[in-house]
């Protein structure tokens, strides 16, 4: 099963290099632009980086933190962390962002991109990319945390069909430059 949908991605363009030990991701303006790698440079519109338990720690903590700052600014009460605190935390793991609505709309659109990716596929492929990711995702902190983000996004853009198979292109247009994704409140 992993090895059709290897062979999916890799009719769809993907690269796949194990045992390739990533040194930096490179950030455009608002994405990952690729990987410096002990091998070279990768430049690719998507990356996906693979790498281990250790990861699947770190990234469910940087979620829970973003999550507990989400719920501060809710409340109108100053972030702690600050939001650049925060940043020079996980700054690698969140590429691009200058505010934290900058990183909300971010996350709400790869959240849509995901969708939309899901809606491209085939039952049988969608059925082995959540075979895949029920590893990933039995780390219960994590998984609790990808839905509490989830949930706040929803919340906050309740009109863009979240509970739809997929997100059309206009969808993902209507997130770029959206007003806010929360009520302001101080960021320091």
């Amino acid at each position: 099963m992993a090895g059709d949908l290897l062979a999916a991605a890799r009719d769809r363009g993907a690269r796949y290099l194990p045992g390739t030990t990533a040194r930096a991701l490179l950030a455009g303006q608002d994405s990952i632009t690729g990987v410096r790698t002990d091998a070279g440079t990768v430049s690719a519109g998507v990356v996906v980086l693979a790498t281990g338990a250790w990861s699947v720690a770190r990234l469910a903590s940087a979620l829970g933190t973003l999550n507990a700052m989400i719920e501060q600014r809710r409340r109108g009460e100053p972030l702690d962390p600050s939001f650049d605190a925060f940043m020079a935390e996980f700054g690698d793991l969140f590429p691009g962002a200058s505010t934290l609505d900058e990183l909300l709309e971010q996350l709400a659109m790869r959240m849509a991109g995901a969708s939309a990716l899901l809606a491209s596929m085939d039952a049988d492929q969608r059925a082995q990319l959540e075979q895949l990711s029920q590893e990933l995702l039995s780390d219960l902190d994590l998984a609790w945390q990808l839905d509490q983000l989830a949930e706040q996004l929803r919340d906050a853009l309740p009109g863009l069909g979240w509970d739809q198979l997929g997100l059309s292109v206009d969808d993902l247009a209507q997130l770029d430059g959206h007003p806010g994704l929360v009520d302001p409140a101080p960021e320091g």
